[in-house]
């Protein structure tokens, strides 16, 4: 019959197969002798499958990375251009630093052969980036203060959200502080390399190491009133604003108790005559009669120095002259300083050439902790790269890592055409206040009004 004709046919295929395995002992033509049945045989598939789970191997580790990449890497990813790529950076670094900027960019060209890096210093960034851009040129990067990210706006800069560079990028590498520096109206204009802002900079030969200063006002009045009392004809602190009433350098006072996008913010939009601004407003005059006497910035600096005073209210730019002078210092937050950070910003300028990949390449490779960590202790920069702030090189030191902590409450420093206007009308109120002419709420409600009417006429 048909089916007992085909039942030995099978029979003797199979009989031959495993003959031949038997005989030659050789694993690779029992596999292929599995292959040949699988024609045979009834539901048999002419694709080999079975070799996959002779071997049935455990998944390493490093497989399991390569089949399942973190969404972060992408962004960090290094790329390797086949063509030659030059990558032109605009910055105002100073002569004495710029040799370990220059070291770091070879560093990545030396990893990157077709890859060159030229720094050019331009003083004149805010100005001459728009004529260049409007001729068709212009830079693939510009290393500045984030404050000039709302200046150039969208006009002049890409936004890197649109170039990869997420959400969960940025919140797992950066404080949030210097995130919100390049953030504006929820695009992401920079990457943020190194933070500025003001805070209270401790001598611990003069206080002690751990002295403790609550980040509240009032008791900082009592602390330094409880200062002089035991050590008279001595002031507790200097505050270069009180020399002019600065707006910058007695914002954190300003800005202590409320949440404020500055003075004015980027859209035109004053806080002066808020409850919580005028409250704080009340207290200048106490805090300028516990700061030292005459309070010039030089003037600070020196009684700092020469420990005639253990606290000078200053920014993170004063650590390279306090490091060089071998005073021992603490930092300590107060209120909520102004800050701004330096970042790295694609112009269109990086599209137009081609280069806006490898551009954000190399912004990626200098925002990196290992490069912040290394420009942190050469050249003291306030790092904003969260794994650069818990390396054990700046934990231990206290300049560094205590401003870390102090700038994570602070307001962003943003600039157009609205915030410039708050400059001037702020310091002549702050000086109706010092000089006793106004009250605090009559002097801020004033400025207010005229603050309102000149953004209207420039509106």
């Amino acid at each position: 019959m048909a089916g007992s004709n085909g039942s030995g046919s099978r029979r003797w295929v199979v009989f031959l197969a495993v003959a031949i395995a038997i005989i030659f002992f050789n694993k690779y033509l029992l596999i292929g002798a599995q292959a040949v049945l699988g024609v045979f045989l009834p539901g048999g598939s002419p694709q080999v499958s079975q070799p996959e789970e002779v071997a049935s191997p455990e998944p390493t580790a490093q497989l399991e990375a390569t089949m399942a990449p973190e969404p972060t890497r992408a962004v960090e990813a290094t790329l390797a251009p086949a063509h030659p790529v030059r990558i032109t950076i605009w910055h105002r670094w100073s002569a004495d630093q710029l040799p370990t900027f220059s070291a770091i960019f070879d560093e990545y060209s030396s990893t990157h052969p077709n890859v060159t890096i030229e720094l050019i210093r331009q003083d004149e960034m805010v100005d001459f980036l728009p004529t260049v851009l409007a001729a068709g040129e212009g830079p693939d990067l510009v290393v500045d203060s984030s404050d000039y990210i709302s200046r150039f706006g969208p006009e002049m800069l890409l936004p890197l959200d649109e170039l990869g560079v997420d959400w969960e990028y940025m919140q797992s590498n950066f404080t949030d502080s210097s995130i919100r520096s390049v953030t504006i109206e929820d695009r992401l204009w920079g990457i943020p390399v190194a933070q500025f802002g003001m805070a209270l900079i401790t001598n611990t030969a003069m206080l002690g190491r751990d002295y403790i200063i609550p980040n509240d006002l009032q008791m900082f009045i009592e602390l330094a009133k409880k200062y002089e009392q035991e050590n008279p004809g001595k002031k507790f602190f200097c505050n270069p604003g009180f020399a002019n009433n600065d707006p910058y350098f007695l914002a954190p006072i300003l800005f202590a108790y409320g949440d404020y996008g500055g003075f004015v913010d980027l859209d035109g939009n004053v806080s002066l005559s808020k409850y919580e601004t005028i409250w704080a407003a009340d207290l200048l005059p106490q805090f300028k009669e516990l700061s030292i006497a005459n309070s010039e910035y030089s003037n600070c600096q020196n009684a700092f120095i020469n420990g005639e005073v253990p606290i000078w209210w200053n920014g993170t730019w004063t650590l390279p002259s306090i490091e060089q002078n071998g005073i021992d210092i603490e930092v300590k937050g107060m209120g909520r300083p102004y800050m701004a950070t330096e970042a790295l910003m694609l112009p269109v300028s990086a599209k137009y050439r081609g280069n806006a990949e490898v551009a954000l390449d190399v912004a990626k490779y200098f925002a990196s902790s290992e490069v912040q960590t290394r420009l942190a202790v050469t050249l003291y920069r306030i790092p904003t790269s969260l794994a650069a702030i818990q390396s054990p090189e700046i934990v231990q030191m206290e300049g560094i890592w205590g401003f870390t902590k102090a700038l994570e409450v602070s307001v962003p420093l943003f600039v157009n055409k609205f915030v410039d206007l708050q400059w001037s009308t702020v310091q002549e109120a702050l000086t109706n206040i010092l000089d006793g002419n106004m009250s605090a709420e009559t002097a801020l409600n004033d400025a207010q009004r005229i603050l309102e009417e000149q953004i209207a006429a420039n509106r």
